[in-house]
């Protein structure tokens, strides 16, 4: 793709919007001289199965202002000397060059070197992206960059010491059922046969396999400890209060961690279409359930990543973070987003969850190919930005971008000015800023609301009473939680 200045433009709006944080981007000043680090970065670029994007002449500290290379030709030159002579295997890339006003900016394009060239080393060493960093890969990422190489169905393995006893039965029960009603064949054949043909159990029916024990056993983490979902929220008040550590099988782990995930939502107050309010939250539910069953499905599975390798998710201010182990395979994040393109990394594991249901009856992937392309069409559809897929051959790692914290005052003043039949409330000033406060979302406990807010217990308890007179909000459990639990009302 050739650079323009309107698309330099946009991704320097971008940076400016969301930080610097995008692995596959590095801004360089590059005014005085030639940058130091820039090796690495080229290493880095080459080793990730999307390459990576250089941009010289902006200055980061700067809001990312464009302050021009110190010399464009002699820059060029380095750079290309640097991709032939430096790496190993060398790397290669294209050059833009755009001049905005009297300033000159380089972008260097670094294509990924072909999976069986990778890794790419400079001076001893392979160097992959972190965030906006470049850093030395461990001899774990290394051996999963080379087995790469090789495809190998691991889901199909099986599992030692396990058995059909090992299964859940509800879930199996609903699966066995499921399968007989799309195939004919299936359906004139006892259970313990259709769970070998699905690959739930292997052929003889004495073992579970990988496949079959991780979607619907009793409890897969008993056999590879990392088959799980850790999760935690980064937040400057309540700084990893609340902690996922979802387990079971991954029917249950799907919704254990939506559960969590909805539970750390910001939501606001808008209109239902017939006269009422309603709360939305500030992602559509569609894209959550769509990237977590992917992180399941989708993560590796060799021996030594299930024993050591869980689902990361990670909430912050500004972004939703969900990190599986393992890449991608025969498909590039190019193409995620186009409908009806499908490819399983655990092809076992994929027809298995195209017929496993979860607790609402609903299967926990489709399997038509749509789901990235669905997913996509709701951010947008939220006024969302899109999200940000990277894929690092041993880690895939999904971006889902927040906007704002700040509550709408006019959505709240909305409210308060036609209460819940009409009547205006009149709410005072501590009544309000508690109202608000869970409004960004998630229930609170007295505790949480006293700590966020800096009130005292007396104060919370009073005005929490007051609010549920109201109708605005309700109480509630939350597992995890010591006490009631406070929210919206639905």
């Amino acid at each position: 793709m050739e650079w323009t200045l309107e698309h330099l433009d946009e991704t320097l709006n971008r940076l400016r919007t969301y930080g610097s944080e995008e692995p596959r981007l590095e801004i360089k000043k590059a005014t005085e001289g030639y940058p130091t680090s820039i090796a690495e970065t080229l290493c880095a670029f080459s080793n990730m199965p999307d390459g990576g994007t250089l941009i010289c002449g902006i200055d980061e500290a700067e809001n990312f202002s464009v302050v021009g290379v110190y010399d464009i030709d002699e820059l060029e030159k380095s750079i290309a000397s640097a991709l032939r002579n430096s790496l190993t295997p060398k790397g290669n890339a294209t050059f833009d060059r755009i001049t905005v006003g009297d300033a000159a900016v380089l972008i260097v394009s670094v294509a990924p070197l072909l999976l069986v060239d990778r890794p790419c080393y400079y001076r001893g060493k392979a160097y992959m992206r972190y965030s906006d960093g470049d850093y030395a890969m461990d001899d774990y990422e290394i051996t999963r960059v080379l087995a790469a190489r090789e495809r190998r169905q691991h889901d199909l393995e099986a599992v030692a010491h396990t058995s059909p006893e090992d299964l859940d039965r509800q879930y199996t029960e609903k699966f066995v059922s499921a399968a007989r009603h799309t195939s004919q064949r299936l359906s004139q054949i006892d259970d313990k046969v259709v769970l070998a043909r699905k690959s739930v159990t292997t052929a003889d029916h004495r073992q579970l396999t990988l496949a079959g024990l991780y979607a619907l056993g009793n409890y897969p983490q008993q056999f590879y400890p990392a088959l799980k979902v850790s999760g935690w929220v980064e937040d400057e008040v309540l700084r990893n209060a609340d902690k996922l550590e979802a387990d079971g099988p991954l029917v249950e782990m799907l919704e254990q961690t939506l559960q969590w995930l909805i539970r750390n939502l910001r939501f606001s107050v808008v209109s239902d279409g017939q006269g009422g309010l309603k709360n939305q939250p500030e992602i559509p539910l569609i894209v959550l359930r769509e990237l977590v069953a992917n992180a399941l499905v989708h993560r590796a599975l060799d021996a030594d990543t299930a024993y050591a390798k869980d689902v990361v998710i990670r909430v912050y201010r500004n972004r939703i973070v969900i990190t599986n182990p393992g890449g991608l395979w025969a498909v590039t994040t190019a193409n995620l987003a186009q409908p009806g393109h499908k490819t399983a990394v655990n092809s076992a594991l994929y027809e298995i969850c195209k017929l496993a249901q979860i607790s609402d009856g609903s299967r926990v992937i489709e399997g038509e190919g749509n789901g990235i392309f669905e997913a996509q069409k709701a951010m947008r559809q939220a006024g969302l930005p899109p999200l940000e897929f990277v894929d690092k051959g041993f880690q895939f790692t999904v971006i889902i971008r927040r906007l704002s914290m700040d509550v709408q005052k006019d959505e709240v003043a909305q409210l308060l000015e036609s209460g819940q039949d009409g009547t205006p409330l009149e709410l005072a000033e501590t009544e309000q800023k508690i109202y608000s406060y869970l409004l960004q979302g998630g229930d609170r406990t007295v505790a949480e609301i006293m700590e966020g807010l800096q009130l005292t217990r007396r104060q919370v308890a009073y005005n929490l009473g007051k609010l549920k007179d109201t109708g605005l909000i309700s109480s509630s459990h939350v597992p995890g939680k010591r006490g009631a639990a406070y929210g919206v009302a639905g």
